[in-house]
């Protein structure tokens, strides 16, 4: 399965005393626009929702991909949950004709969400911190048809395929953040963006080796071989039976890059847990060298405080490096927001000028962590783009082990971003 790229539409939320969303998608030279009233604290509403909604998925699934061939019922459970929780948040966010309209103008600019088009879409959700929206849970397609219960792949398919993040690449955009501009390269007779890697694709590894598949993990990564991936790390190491919270916030802010001048390391990989809180200044990565190795919290606040240091003795009034990496938060909650102020692991990230975050909603199995890392790897480093490389690694997930927990990946960051390289072959034999 290699998409090709279909039509672009934005959403955006804008207005704070009577907050709208705007749609718009450019139709030849010209840019169409619809307006579309968000219910009163409809926001707020929707965005608690999603909490209990991705917990029910969660509890209806096993925590292996190991089923019985002939089981549908996990997953029926799952998206049976998810769809009932989906469409009450869309009857929170819109009152019955601003919903109504809202589910015309997605059919009208982008007929293939609804199966009668082919081309993966893009969407562009753009908010403030504090009114991000889970529209990748949203099941605001097919809605005409009764939904089916799932027995076999033909409707399992058809059952994912009405929620917006499985029919669509979609990219969150906070306002605020700083736009990042990678290099452009030519691939396949297009200017694109494009992580320069001649020299080696670098990963920089943060690990909580306590974490069952954690292993697994990183030895995907570290399978490539260099020159291909250079794995830096992981940390904290096996023998560092005591870290120091500092000296990993220096590697995440790359405080002192290993080449100097250069675009290195690429990407900020996590293998760990991330404990949230009501408390913003609370949210904490957890990291673990090894079963016998004391445990370091890296706390947001204190990446917040060193930051501002870094900043305050930059001459240029920056980090100094000249581009900063791509994040991928692979651990439980890393891309969950504090409901009434909006602070999270990705507005830091983005706010700081970060290449981008990919990160999960709520806690998700290390064993489908893992699998989700492998396939995005594999499908990015064979030259397909960031935003098809996750979407791709979703429905893999889906197809193969009939769970749905892809779902619950987010991205901010701009989907088509490439490797100026590709690896020789397709590395993802599923996709």
């Amino acid at each position: 399965m290699h998409p090709p790229k279909g039509p672009s539409l934005s959403l955006e939320v804008v207005g704070r005393d009577q907050p709208r969303l705007v749609l718009r998608r450019s139709v030849g030279r010209e840019e169409v626009e619809v307006s579309i009233e968000l219910a009163q604290g409809g926001i707020q509403r929707a965005r608690r929702g999603a909490q209990a909604a991705v917990d029910g998925l969660r509890r209806s699934l096993q925590l292996t991909l190991e089923q019985p061939a002939d089981d549908w019922d996990g997953v029926e459970r799952g998206l049976r949950e998810l769809y009932v929780r989906g469409t009450a948040m869309l009857h929170q966010l819109f009152r019955d004709p601003d919903l109504i309209r809202f589910i015309n103008t997605l059919h009208d600019f982008l007929p293939g969400l609804n199966g009668t088009a082919s081309g993966l879409p893009d969407i562009q959700f753009i908010a403030d911190a504090d009114t991000v929206l889970p529209i990748e849970l949203l099941p605001a397609l097919m809605m005409a048809k009764d939904r089916r219960p799932i027995k076999d792949y033909l409707t399992l398919e058809e059952s994912a395929s009405r929620f917006l993040g499985f029919s669509a690449n979609i990219r969150r955009h906070i306002r605020g953040g700083i736009v990042p501009h990678p290099p452009l390269a030519q691939i396949m007779d297009s200017w694109v963006s494009a992580i320069p890697n001649a020299r080696g694709f670098a990963v920089e590894v943060f690990q909580n080796a306590a974490l069952g598949s954690v292993s697994t993990e990183v030895g995907n990564l570290q399978r490539y071989g260099e020159p291909h991936i250079f794995v830096l790390g992981p940390w904290p190491g096996s023998e560092d039976r005591e870290s120091d919270s500092a000296e990993i916030i220096e590697k995440i802010l790359c405080e002192h890059p290993e080449r100097p001048g250069e675009f290195w390391p690429h990407v900020l990989h996590f293998a760990c847990h991330c404990r949230v809180s009501q408390d913003p200044t609370e949210i904490t990565l957890l990291l673990q060298g090894g079963q016998s190795t004391s445990c370091v919290e890296v706390r947001l606040v204190e990446m917040e405080s060193q930051s501002a240091i870094i900043v305050s003795r930059s001459p240029l009034g920056g980090v100094p490096t000249p581009r900063l990496p791509l994040v991928f938060l692979n651990a439980c909650s890393s891309a969950e927001s504090e409901p009434l102020t909006g602070a999270s692991l990705p507005e830091f990230f983005l706010r700081k000028g970060y290449l981008g975050f990919i990160g999960t909603e709520t806690a998700i199995p290390d064993v489908v962590a893992a699998e989700i890392s492998s396939k995005f790897y594999d499908n990015f480093l064979s030259g397909r783009s960031l935003g098809e490389s996750i979407w791709l690694s979703k429905w893999s997930l889906l197809r193969r082990y009939r769970n749905p927990l892809g779902l619950l990946y987010t991205t901010y960051a701009d989907g088509d971003l490439y490797v100026e390289h590709a690896l020789e072959g397709n590395l993802d034999h599923d996709s």
